[in-house]
């Protein structure tokens, strides 16, 4: 075989260049020159794994399934995961040990791919997420990659952030930064040709490049220009697009930011109606060993509060509407739209104590006086956008029972004690997702900063 040495001569043969004759326990040449014979150690070891390999599939139908099972991890059919830590310094990742990823229609001939696998395996606290939680998306994603120029200048970006292990700090933001802009330029030049403009991988790397912008530019405020962009180009493709899996998981994944960006922008969410309801009534699925049953149930628990938003935007064009025309209408003259915000509010409410706090409540049946546990970040989000809808449902009941939103003082609708309670959980909420990760407190943030003129109380705690 090319390569491989036909001699296995002493090291002192080798490095004096001489032929050895390999007698043991000392060749001729080193007892002829007086050198001590280091012998003869093997300098590579061939190992066979076909036994091991043989059986690893041996159960296998395809060689992407998976046989390993654990208690505390889901089970629907795909992928397993390794683990890496973090520190809680930006982009710096320690300890990690790397476990095989299995992912359909992965080719491995792809460096970007397997480095996204690597990625896909870091879970990360402080300003990172774990890419699993954005969305199940990114099981499909190896298989597109190498087909649309803003998908790979997009995934180069995310693992930047994700792998780039250079010790110096400035070196390490300006490639993180250099590929940002790439990736920015790549995409723009997908948007305008109309080949690529509705392309999945150019929708994946649209909102990819907002989790990019989060971390990249953090006092920037640009992240909502790029939201803006990505609701309007789902919107532009049409509902048929997203009875394929990968769409389907991207647009679970902008539900929450696509009802912001309604809510800025007053104007009806478009998820509200009946053909994206009905899209929505099928939920992606998660590789199996890739999060914990904790994270999967908050993950479904995100997909139903979002469905319960779309109609919050028009809810507040509404309202606001009715109390600017109102004028001097008596007390007791209610828009018809009254009676469904209150049915809005009751379905949340029982929501949010039949669904989010068995969740998060280490006793469900004792919840007076309990500690609120999250077991992961978007467990904080759900709690908080669900306590801060209570909140705005609340103070737009109570002005409209009053007639004017402006001139009269701050009151409730629902006991004292109660709205306080929201309150508070809101801000604890928000608090637990702001240390584990800037990537999810930032759209948080935004996003409440849209309902706080509706709240009863104004959200000073809550900074961005």
């Amino acid at each position: 075989m090319v390569g491989v040495p036909t001699s296995n001569r002493c090291d002192n043969c080798r490095r004096r260049k001489k032929k050895c004759g390999e007698q043991r326990p000392s060749c001729a040449e080193c007892i002829r020159s007086g050198w001590d014979c280091p012998g003869y150690p093997p300098r590579w070891k061939f190992v066979n794994e076909r036994p091991r390999l043989k059986k690893l599939y041996s159960r296998r139908k395809y060689v992407f399934e998976s046989n390993f099972t654990s208690p505390d991890l889901m089970r629907p059919e795909g992928a397993s995961l390794g683990s890496i830590k973090s520190g809680s310094d930006l982009f710096l990742l320690e300890d990690f040990e790397v476990v095989s990823l299995e992912i359909p229609r992965f080719h491995g001939n792809n460096p970007l791919a397997v480095k996204l696998m690597y990625c896909l395996g870091c879970k990360v606290k402080g300003d990172l997420l774990p890419l699993w939680l954005i969305g199940s998306f990114f099981q499909y994603i190896p298989g597109r990659l190498g087909y649309n120029i803003a998908l790979d200048d997009a995934i180069t970006c995310i693992c930047s952030l994700y792998c780039d292990g250079s010790s110096n700090e400035y070196t390490k933001s300006k490639a993180i930064y250099r590929s940002y802009i790439q990736a920015l330029s790549s995409l723009q030049k997908c948007l305008v040709e109309e080949r690529l403009r509705f392309q999945s991988e150019t929708l994946c790397a649209s909102l990819l490049l907002q989790m990019c912008e989060l971390v990249v530019n953090v006092d920037k405020a640009k992240w909502i220009d790029l939201a803006r962009g990505t609701s309007q180009l789902i919107k532009a493709r049409g509902v048929g697009r997203y009875k394929d899996p990968f769409d389907l998981g991207m647009l679970e994944s902008q539900l929450s930011y696509i009802v912001i960006q309604s809510a800025k922008f007053k104007e009806d969410c478009y998820l509200r109606k009946p053909e994206w309801r009905a899209i929505l009534a099928t939920t992606s699925t998660w590789p199996s060993n890739t999060i914990t049953m904790k994270e999967l149930k908050s993950l479904e628990l995100r997909i139903q509060l979002c469905k319960q938003l779309f109609e919050l935007p028009s809810i507040l064009m509404e309202a606001s509407s009715f109390l600017q025309n109102s004028g001097g209408l008596l007390a007791g003259s209610y828009p018809v739209s009254l009676n469904n915000i209150l049915e809005i509010c009751s379905k949340m409410k029982v929501w949010l104590s039949c669904g989010v706090e068995p969740h998060i409540f280490p006793n469900p049946r004792d919840t007076t006086g309990a500690t609120v546990q999250y077991s992961d970040p978007i467990a904080g989000v759900v709690d908080c956008v669900a306590n801060t809808t209570l909140l705005t449902l609340d103070k737009v009941i109570c002005s409209l029972y009053h007639g004017s939103m402006a001139t009269h003082a701050v009151d409730t609708f629902d006991d004292p004690e109660v709205v306080e309670g929201w309150y508070r959980r809101a801000i604890k909420a928000y608090d637990f997702v702001q240390k584990e990760s800037t990537v999810a407190a930032e759209p948080l943030g935004i996003g409440l900063r849209q309902f706080q003129s509706s709240s009863p109380k104004p959200l000073a705690e809550i900074k961005s």
